[in-house]
């Protein structure tokens, strides 16, 4: 069983959907069941957990064998996706594919908290026992579009 947390979102919707397409047997990890119900529909399994509450990560957790974990924007990223690892070594998950951020930016000293942050968390999935493999996109076109959009909003409303 795979657990996604992030589905809701552009990059963990887009791997809920490829595999939904394969048949395979995951579920999404959510903070709200409900809201994430009308966002993404009832044919995905849903369970309640979010970053914050290492029990409910547990719970949330029960059955998974593969976690994908992104993350949104957080100032406590760090903190945020080490709990998930964290529960991740407690309930058995055998494998964690971890979003990051691009490799240009990560290092202990970079300037930017987030990249910080990443490279603290790949550093704790490194060591944490678990297989693991890292994703470290250096762009998501969709960033550039709502920067355009936002830029421009005039020329995008009626």
């Amino acid at each position: 069983m795979i657990g996604i947390f992030g589905a809701t979102g552009n990059v963990g919707g887009a791997v809920a959907s490829a595999l939904e397409a394969r048949g395979a047997s995951f579920k999404a990890i959510v903070r709200d069941v409900e809201a994430a119900r009308e966002k993404i529909g009832t044919d995905v399994d849903l369970v309640q957990g979010d970053f914050e509450d290492p029990a409910g990560l547990d719970r949330a957790l029960s059955g998974v064998d593969t976690l994908f974990i992104v993350c949104g924007q957080h100032p406590a990223v760090g903190e945020l996706e080490t709990n998930a690892i964290e529960a991740a070594k407690r309930t058995g998950v055998n494998r964690v594919v971890q979003l990051s951020g691009t490799e240009k930016s990560l290092s202990p000293d970079s300037r930017s908290i987030l990249a910080r942050q990443h490279c603290a968390v790949e550093a704790t999935l490194q060591a944490s026992g678990l297989d693991w493999t890292l994703c470290r996109p250096n762009f998501f076109m969709s960033n550039l579009l709502a920067s355009g959009i936002a830029a421009h909003k005039e020329a995008f409303t009626a």
